[in-house]
């Protein structure tokens, strides 16, 4: 997969390549038009889609009378989308658009016009409401800045209506969230998503819910408090009671906040080949929530957990990089609430194989911390974790944390372990894993300065275990794999 510099992260993330999975010819750094603001330029990804015969056209120097041909375009996107029949197409001239879109009930494409840019641009409290009599439209290449309000349930766009596709948009500087996706199967790909005032997206019911090689960043700008509360909801995405979920290629990077959230019973999400690093809260979090697998991304340098585990069943974890986060690395935490269905709540059957867990001296909490939040305890870390093994552990500094390893091993008591053979030969496992214990990161890693985890020649990794069949199909590839990590 070829990567291309981030848009947000800087010098040292561009320098290594690994944005968003999208290839150089599809990115473009124009800036939004209104950046005098005093916000920084965001960029629309450059996008050259085919314009069907019978479009209608919108350019900001037509008039609403004109017909919506290319050489004699509609003034606004309202008259556009009062003139265009269901099915239909609109294209936006490049510019600047001062209007709410109001709520969408016709099927429609609406995609900028080939390699300009099109801002759909506020203040007010929302750009667009796609509804059910919208469902099966497709908004591309299009931009929207300055829209919602800062009300936490505030969404910039709202979309309840199913089947509705997002690809290569930018949601930039929204009041409260970006988006909110209430509908089935949606589509988000090749987007930008920065700088919402809350969240970037929420999305609640929302099975079958696609997200794909899109860019999340500086979620949560008006500085919420992120602590664990009833009503905790602020990520740069997250996900409740929504079944079947994608999410491949993403880049998720100086949220303050959570970065992927799932929550409240959702179930069968499929999370490959991201990068989730730099974030405030956990990176990624996994909370009464059932069947998941989480396989080839680097999750780094967050300031919680690395990846959190609470009140999650059947859980396969295979081929992480998770080092240098704030917290644990990796938290498997039995849950106190609990539920019936797909998502138990119980955290049962996780499976931890060819990973790289280390930690650098910020960390607060252990390489591996697991425990039961019931009082007493009901269950134990060997009952939670039903296979480990093939994994690196390491600490950069032996004394931060003291003990490498936390586990609940009965019902009143937790045991710390000092190094990984100690946990070995307490528990009987973990017996083909290896430690990395001393290693600096730039011993280890190719160039962990720059953000680049591939493990480097020579550092101490164990010869991978083969890949179950669902993480392998997950990941399009063969069950035997050659490396360690992500």
């Amino acid at each position: 997969m070829v990567r291309v510099g981030s848009i947000a992260l800087g010098a040292a993330l561009a320098t290594s390549g690994v944005v968003a999975g999208v290839s150089q010819a599809s990115s473009t750094q124009s800036a939004a038009p209104d950046a005098a603001s005093g916000n920084k330029g965001v960029p629309i990804r450059d996008t050259s889609y085919p314009i069907p015969s019978g479009a209608l056209f919108v350019a900001t120097n037509g008039s609403d009378s004109n017909p919506g041909s290319a050489g004699a375009p509609v003034r606004t996107m309202r008259r556009a989308l009062a003139g265009v029949p269901n099915g239909g197409t609109i294209v936006m001239r490049g510019g600047s658009y001062h209007e709410a879109l109001g709520s969408l009930r016709k099927r429609v494409v609406i995609q900028a016009y080939p390699h300009e840019d099109a801002w759909i641009t506020g203040p007010g409290s929302t750009a667009l409401s796609i509804g059910s009599g919208g469902a099966g439209s497709v908004i591309r290449g299009i931009g929207f800045q300055h829209w919602g309000t800062k009300d936490m349930n505030n969404n910039a766009v709202t979309v309840s209506g199913n089947n509705v596709t997002f690809d290569s948009d930018t949601f930039a500087y929204s009041g409260s969230r970006a988006l909110g996706i209430y509908g089935k199967n949606a589509v988000i790909v090749n987007s930008i998503i920065t700088y919402s005032g809350t969240s970037g997206v929420n999305g609640h019911y929302a099975d079958g819910f696609d997200f794909e090689h899109n860019d999340v960043s500086y979620s949560n700008s008006q500085h919420r408090n992120i602590n664990p509360s009833p009503t905790a909801q602020i990520g740069g995405v997250k996900l409740t009671h929504t079944t079947n979920s994608f999410f491949r290629g993403n880049d998720f990077h100086n949220n303050g906040s959570n970065a992927l959230w799932f929550d409240q019973e959702s179930a069968n999400q499929v999370i490959i080949s991201n990068r989730i690093l730099l974030n405030a809260g956990h990176g990624l979090a996994i909370e009464v929530s059932g069947h998941s697998i989480v396989a080839e991304n680097v999750i780094a340098n967050n300031g919680r957990d690395g990846m959190k585990l609470s009140g999650a069943n059947d859980v396969a974890v295979y081929n992480n990089t998770v080092v240098g986060n704030g917290w644990a690395q990796i938290g498997v935490y039995e849950d106190p609430r609990h539920t019936k269905g797909l998502a138990t709540s119980d955290t049962s059957n996780v499976a931890i194989g060819n990973n790289v867990f280390m930690s650098a001296s910020n960390a607060q909490k252990y390489v591996l911390y697991s425990f039961d939040l019931n009082r007493p305890a009901r269950t134990t870390t060997l009952k939670m974790v039903t296979y480990d093994d093939h994994n690196v552990y390491g600490r950069t500094n032996t004394g931060k944390p003291k003990n490498m390893l936390y586990t609940q091993t009965s019902s009143s008591k937790r045991t710390g372990y000092a190094n990984l053979n100690a946990y070995k030969a307490a528990t009987r496992r973990e017996g083909s894993s290896t430690s990395a214990d001393s290693w600096s990161f730039s011993r280890f890693f190719v160039d962990a300065a720059h953000y680049n985890f591939k493990v480097a020649g020579g550092a101490p990794v164990p010869h991978p275990t083969t890949l179950p069949k669902a993480v392998a199909n997950a990941l399009g590839t063969s069950t035997t794999v050659s490396h360690v990590g992500a």
